[in-house]
């Protein structure tokens, strides 16, 4: 992964659909912490992309590591795959391009450097494992030394079921990113509550906890600024699932969110994105409004 431009930079010599990144993504043969990590990343800067030397400065370390971790997946990729990556300008082997495409020099701020983001088909992958991921319960298996014979067998089990509990770990925390990042599209960053388009203080909220595929749908969140999200959170203001209006609990009405009583939310452009009814239903009979 090298930041200075070279003419052939577009070009992998295998094709990995989405679905086959979805399965290496799960994999810790071929992707290991790290190289989870960095594909969370990359994911996040998506889609202006990002130079290996910034990505480098910002995981402080140094740049080789960052090619280091990306050559070596691709590397087991393309052994998974009995194939052979595409020679480079050296006559070595180019690695780099298997996970990431380079943005066009005309696209880049800095001409001189490579601007790298994930492959689309990567990119989406990794977003729909988060989704799947995140519904699954994270348990620690509890196995019990029986035997010295058995030992190694059993603590090779454990340390199985402890790289598991950090992948689910990592899917469950990843899956917050993509959640919130779904969801600041659709409402075009902005609280849907308050019309408050400073992203920092943007949560994702989902509308009801509960596991299941509806926990993981836009229908099932909303964009609202860091203190809304506590009220909805407490039952201390919902919304009406008849006209998407804004129903502030009774005790808070003489106060500054008062002012927000009766107003409708700003909904997502495609109605498809709307919030469920019938999750704002059940959001407003908990909170008894």
């Amino acid at each position: 992964m090298q930041d200075k431009v070279h003419s052939d930079w577009r070009y992998p010599s295998i094709t990995v659909s989405m679905t086959e990144w979805e399965d290496y993504l799960n994999r810790d043969d071929i992707f290991n912490e790290e190289a989870l990590d960095l594909v969370e990343f990359f994911y996040n800067q998506h889609p202006k992309g990002i130079p290996a030397s910034e990505v480098a400065q910002e995981w402080h370390v140094h740049t080789n590591k960052i090619t280091a971790i990306n050559r070596a997946v691709s590397r087991k990729i393309y052994a998974d795959r009995n194939a052979e990556p595409p020679p480079n300008t050296g006559g070595g082997k180019r690695f780099w391009n298997l996970l990431f495409e380079g943005l066009d020099p005309s696209e880049s701020p800095n001409k001189n450097l490579y601007y790298w983001r994930l492959r689309k088909e990567l990119f989406e992958a990794f977003k729909n494992d988060a989704i799947k991921n995140h519904s699954k319960d994270v348990v620690e298996t509890d196995a019990e030394y029986i035997t010295k014979s058995q030992h190694s067998k059993i603590q090779h089990q454990r340390d199985i079921d402890k790289r598991k509990i950090k992948r689910g770990e990592f899917w469950q925390r990843v899956y917050q990113s993509v959640f919130r990042k779904c969801l600041l599209s659709i409402y075009n960053n902005q609280c849907a509550v308050t019309g408050c388009a400073i992203i920092e203080t943007l949560q994702a909220a989902h509308i009801l906890q509960r596991k299941g595929e509806d926990d993981n749908s836009v229908g099932n969140g909303l964009i609202l600024r860091a203190d809304v999200h506590l009220l909805f959170d407490n039952r201390k203001l919902s919304i009406s699932p008849e006209d998407f209006k804004v129903i502030v609990h009774p005790d808070l009405r003489d106060s500054e969110y008062g002012a927000f009583h009766g107003k409708k939310i700003s909904l997502p452009i495609d109605q498809h994105d709307w919030p469920s009814k019938e999750a704002l239903r059940a959001h407003k009979k908990e909170s008894g409004l």
